[in-house]
């Protein structure tokens, strides 16, 4: 039982002191706010060791061996459901480093963009393969997001960049290409299931 400390201040000097909080309670008040604060951390962000590069040439390696062809475009659009899906199912934690951006056609990674934009709009001829090893549970993310869209147009991923409501409508500004922050994109997917479009 917590004690209260009760002190009586004569000419601002303190002369009694009744009660104090004994070791017991002081522990109890310890442990309960250690809580606290690691239930507001719980859902943080934390960096990645891995770039968006190193996924995106697994991407493009996985697609091409299941018979599957890949624009720039969509590989970008990609990225960002991965990212937000990963952040969703890990209380935050971002699967890569690099920032993502709000151009015109979406969500953007600029190094991967500058890496296969000699493809232009064509599907990707050329790659030199990811050396990082992922976790399965990384593995699996990234497939289940490039399994669900396969099928999928890379312009009906635009569509939907554009018309969900989500980070790319808020941070948009047409020529600035400003960066869409991962805390905006863990906010708006956190719950809302990423392989399933709103309908507005």
């Amino acid at each position: 039982m917590v004690k209260l400390k009760l002190s009586f201040l004569i000419n601002d000097k303190e002369i009694l002191t009744i009660g104090q909080l004994d070791r017991e309670s002081k522990v109890k008040i310890k442990k309960s706010n250690n809580k606290t604060k690691a239930r507001k951390e719980e859902y943080h962000m934390k960096k990645s060791e891995y770039s968006a590069l190193d996924i995106a040439k697994y991407i493009v390696d996985y697609t091409r061996d299941t018979g599957s062809e890949m624009t720039n475009l969509k590989l970008q659009k990609l990225l960002y459901f991965i990212e937000a899906k990963f952040m969703k199912e890990n209380k935050g934690a971002s699967l890569f480093y690099n920032e993502l951006e709000a151009w015109d056609y979406g969500p953007v990674v600029e190094e991967v963009y500058s890496y296969y934009k000699g493809n232009v709009n064509r599907p990707i001829s050329f790659n030199f393969s990811s050396k990082v090893e992922f976790t399965q549970e990384e593995e699996k993310t990234i497939k289940e997001v490039v399994d669900h869209f396969r099928d999928i147009d890379q312009w009906t991923m635009v569509k939907r960049t554009h018309e969900e409501g989500g980070p790319w409508v808020e941070y948009y500004k047409p020529e600035i290409k400003p960066i869409i922050p991962k805390k905006a994109v863990r906010n708006y997917y956190r719950n809302r299931d990423v392989l399933v479009e709103e309908q507005s």
